[in-house]
């Protein structure tokens, strides 16, 4: 769990999991718009709506991107800024970041701090998704490219001729090439730089040769349209935005559109409707089961677009059952982001109730052996971690030797009678290794795993971010405490001693009574959590001490 957090509490991760919170709102905004215009006849143009539901899709990938770029670049503050500092960002933005700001800071750093805290799973819940659905789209790339080469059969000079004639009259420059195929139900074109039409065994068996024309014809439109180039790109915003039902249906719109932009194409260079309706109605009969390729230039409603062929070129709109649902959820979509940032607002305004504990006594660890519940005492500002390690053996007994490894990287820490558990644990969490005790008190090191990345990720953020190695060394250590209405100021020394930093603050605030209950939560976020309850903020002053303050 911990390791998860990790990975994904990076200034980028973080810009990531902010980008996908507001573009909960944000497509429901883009998706509604569309579909008002859609619903008011504005575009009675089929290209006009394929370009709409286009430019919405793009839209929302802007604005994805912007908003992921906007919290990648801003000066995040890691411990929170509050209001003051939101707006010192919006006055240091450019022209471009102030749109984006605008939108964003609606839940200002300060009254984030719980959701902030989440980031990390949704980050990870994404990188899950778009994993999957990456290995999906492959899949179907895969499959394009089997079926394209195997199952085929080679189709009679008739049918070429008609193509390359059908070619010249549609003004498709390219050479396409024409196959049966026993793999698909209905006709699709496969590739854009060497398109080739599928065609299923129904087109031959069932189709007159007037018919199968109106058919090729349909084809030939999406290689002069470069839909195939189109729906690739699509497929891909379908995979980074999967999670949100908007980006579904403004897909859906444009695979509809474009089946009836290439309808009209069929129409405009003369071929009979009633022939061409009759054609896809048939399809429609002797297709048995209904595949859609990810990337394939196929898609659309055959049963609607025969409506559509037969009534004019006017759009059919009506309001389907998945219609009915889509909006539906976009609706809860928009409602709950609005109580999501009411919330986050309110959080500044009244703080939270803390949780109540049944033991005011017991502190997590207190069962651990004597030696490592001994006290020490120290201060040390980017000493080797052998000597810290040397003074924490000595407080307990016994000698500490630090692995070669990081035996002489350097630590800064503060311990103020702080249990030998608490100071090992904040000493060894900063280099990425841990400890283990038998059960007389007996301390043994072990690296970790991914050390090599956690050191490499504290490397880059000390040069892009000189705050983040600051709150890296004060506050990445996990703190376990338990306290029932106990002073602020006791509280705030023990969790200094499991992060290895002096905690300070002002004398009217020590005798805060306070109640909380962690255990192995990430420094940063307790402390968060905890003074949030009684109204209170922190800062980092250096890169071991952090200080209390009322905002």
């Amino acid at each position: 769990m911990n390791d998860i957090i990790y990975i994904f509490s990076g200034a980028k991760p973080q810009a990531i999991g902010w980008a996908l919170l507001h573009f909960v709102w944000q497509g429901a905004a883009v998706a509604g718009g569309l579909w008002v215009i859609l619903r008011a006849g504005l575009l009675r143009d089929a290209r006009m709506r394929y370009v709409a539901a286009c430019g919405a899709l793009l839209v929302g990938l802007l604005v994805a991107g912007g908003t992921v770029q906007y919290f990648a670049t801003m000066p995040v503050s890691p411990m929170g800024g509050g209001e003051e500092f939101g707006k010192e960002l919006v006055s240091k933005s450019s022209a471009a970041q102030k749109v984006v700001a605008a939108t964003t800071l609606a839940a200002p750093i300060s009254g984030a701090s719980r959701a902030g805290s989440v980031l990390p799973w949704i980050v990870f819940a994404w990188v899950v998704g778009v994993s999957l659905l990456s290995i999906r789209l492959l899949g179907c790339w895969a499959f394009t490219q089997h079926i394209r080469t195997r199952c085929l059969k080679p189709v009679s000079e008739v049918v070429g001729v008609t193509v390359g004639l059908l070619s010249k009259r549609l003004g498709v420059t390219r050479v396409v090439r024409v196959f049966q195929s026993l793999a698909i139900e209905s006709p699709v074109v496969i590739g854009w730089l060497k398109p080739v039409i599928l065609l299923p065994a129904s087109a031959f068996t069932g189709l007159s040769a007037e018919q199968l024309e109106t058919i090729l014809a349909h084809e030939l439109a999406h290689v002069r349209r470069c839909d195939y180039a189109v729906n690739l790109i699509q497929s891909v915003a379908e995979t980074l935005l999967f999670f949100h039902p908007a980006i579904w249906w403004i897909s859906s719109v444009i695979r509809d559109e474009r089946e009836n932009c290439c309808d009209d194409i069929v129409l405009a260079s003369g071929e009979d409707k009633i022939t061409y309706a009759e054609a896809l109605a048939t399809l429609e009969q002797q297709r048995r089961v209904s595949a859609t390729f990810a990337l394939a230039a196929s898609g659309g409603s055959l049963s609607g677009r025969i409506q559509r062929i037969l009534a004019g070129s006017g759009p059919v709109i009506s309001i389907s059952r998945p219609a009915a649902a889509m909006a539906g959820a976009l609706m809860l979509a928009l409602i709950a982001t609005v109580a999501v940032q009411a919330a986050l607002l309110g959080q500044m305004k009244s703080p939270r109730k803390s949780q109540a504990v049944v033991n005011s006594s017991l502190q997590y660890g207190d069962d651990l052996p004597a030696p490592l519940l001994a006290r020490v005492t120290g201060k040390w500002n980017e000493a080797p971690l052998r000597e810290v390690l040397a003074a924490i053996g000595d407080a307990a007994g016994q000698k500490l030797d630090a692995p070669p490894e990081v035996a002489d990287s350097p630590v800064t820490c503060v311990f103020d009678n702080a249990r030998v558990c608490d100071a090992l644990t904040a000493a060894t969490e900063r280099q990425r290794f841990g400890w283990r005790c038998d059960e007389v008190g007996k301390v043994t090191f072990y690296l970790w795993q991914n050390r090599s990345t956690h050191l490499s990720w504290r490397h880059s953020s000390r040069s892009s971010n000189p705050l983040a190695k600051e709150w890296f060394d004060a506050g990445f250590s996990d703190v376990s405490y338990r306290a029932k209405q106990g002073a602020l100021g006791d509280v705030m020394r023990e969790f200094g001693n499991q992060m290895g930093a002096r905690i300070t603050l002002p004398s009217d605030l020590k005798n805060i009574q306070v109640s909380c209950d962690f255990h192995s939560v990430v420094a940063r976020e307790a402390l968060s959590s905890l003074l949030a309850t009684v109204g209170l903020d922190y800062r980092v002053k250096d890169q071991a001490e952090i200080e209390i303050f009322r905002p």
